[in-house]
């Protein structure tokens, strides 16, 4: 009965039954809540490819994902492809059903010419998410191929 009255205070002082124990949560009819604090989150490893029109690799594209995170704030993950136009993109944020990846040729003339940009759509479904934690918070991470043909600009 002590607790009911504490949660009764606290309410009355502005403070939600949120910020009472789990134990306070119980004794008061909180429904066998499990408490637990964070945010949801998950990992993410995109392995992108970037061809010519003939299939050849090339290097020096820079592959890039915008990655939103908690509270507005944003930030752009980047790779540059090596020779075997090859890159990978490793990053963690918020559990998230679709990507916007784009190619984008940055060093000019060099490695074979000037190509135009492209983008492909990176869709995450919940069976992709592999090694998820325990009560929900972390998805786990999920792993996808992204393969781009860029074209010579003309």
């Amino acid at each position: 009965m002590k607790t009911k009255r504490k949660a009764q205070l606290l309410a009355m002082l502005g403070f939600s039954t949120a910020a009472t124990s789990c134990e306070a949560l119980s004794e008061i009819g909180g429904g066998g809540a499990v408490c637990m604090y964070g945010q949801p989150s998950a990992a993410y490893v995109f392995n992108a490819e970037v061809v010519d029109e003939d299939g050849k690799p090339i290097k020096g594209i820079e592959v890039s994902t915008p990655v939103e995170h908690p509270y507005g704030v944003s930030d752009i993950t980047t790779a540059l492809t090596g020779e075997d136009g090859k890159c990978v993109l490793d990053f963690k944020t918020w559990p998230t059903g679709e990507f916007k990846v784009s190619a984008t040729d940055v060093d000019g003339a060099e490695n074979g010419g000037e190509f135009e940009a492209a983008n492909a759509f990176v869709l995450i479904d919940s069976k992709d998410y592999k090694d998820k934690g325990e009560h929900g918070w972390y998805q786990g991470k999920a792993t996808k191929r992204v393969k781009f043909q860029l074209n010579h600009k003309e």
